[in-house]
């Protein structure tokens, strides 16, 4: 196809723009097709009240950037920014609270809003993936009898929030107590008729989508037929099941580190 195959990041809006620039200036033609719609869950009450609850847990785990970001995001009211202040302040500064992280991007975040890097837990980067098995292996010691782990997430819209989840049982069988709080919610975009034909095109003509959530796959819209002749870069064996399944013609996997994601992309042109 040569070097000039387009390349599609499904991210969302919040995150595509700096995959699409790292990998611009890796000398790809990337552009941003954004598969999951992002927007905040809470009201400035909720938020408040939020971060009350978590200035008094062991350990926020944070599943993602999002949830760091809509976290934090300011609260207008004056009484409301007055209480969330104080708790934010015990938050990031807290040497009691542990920040549990599954990539460099949530600790990025996490840095950003002035948590101490010592005070974050994450996978080794040198790891294949970047997921709730590889931050086990790093905290499950931290956790004991009576470990209060608040899990700040994403939900889909229209769908309740799962009370349980892998890592949440491990929590619980070493004796910690887990509580989950949605800040953010994740929908499917609604594509108007000319996203539809981009997408159609790009379904056909050689294009490399990149997948960095089995979530995006499914709110691929329909084309004519089907994605048999499509190629993409996924980041995790979960995500290539759904591209599978999906009847993508290439799956190539690759670790979530941009410049592997960039290897594989060269890889198929």
């Amino acid at each position: 196809m040569g070097t000039a195959a387009r390349v599609i990041i499904t991210r969302p809006v919040q995150q595509a723009g700096q995959w699409v620039d790292a990998l611009t200036a890796q000398g790809l033609h990337a552009q941003s097709f954004p598969l999951i719609e992002i927007t905040g869950a809470l009201s400035a009450t909720q938020r408040a009240d939020l971060h009350t609850q978590a200035a008094q847990v062991d350990v926020c785990m944070w599943v993602s950037s999002n949830a760091v970001g809509y976290f934090f995001q300011p609260n207008q009211a004056a009484d409301q920014r007055n209480i969330a202040g104080a708790a934010i302040d015990s938050i990031v500064n807290s040497p009691h609270i542990r920040h549990w992280a599954t990539g460099p991007g949530t600790v990025a975040a996490l840095r950003q809003q002035g948590v101490n890097a010592q005070q974050i837990d994450a996978p080794d980067l040198q790891l294949a993936q970047w997921d709730s098995q590889a931050l086990w292996q790093r905290v499950g010691p931290q956790v004991h009898a009576g470990s209060k782990v608040l899990i700040l997430r994403g939900q889909d819209v229209g769908t309740p929030s799962a009370s349980r989840d892998w890592l949440a049982d491990q929590v619980r069988h070493a004796g910690g107590e887990v509580q989950f709080a949605a800040v953010y919610q994740r929908r499917a975009p609604q594509f108007s008729a000319q996203q539809v034909a981009w997408a159609q095109a790009a379904a056909q003509d050689g294009s490399i989508w990149v997948f960095s959530s089995s979530q995006a796959i499914t709110h691929l819209p329909p084309v004519q037929g089907g994605w048999g002749r499509a190629r993409c870069i996924v980041t995790h064996e979960r995500i290539a099941l759904a591209a599978q399944a999906q009847g993508f013609a290439v799956v190539c996997m690759s670790r979530p580190a941009i410049k592997d994601i960039a290897q594989s992309i060269k890889s198929l042109t």
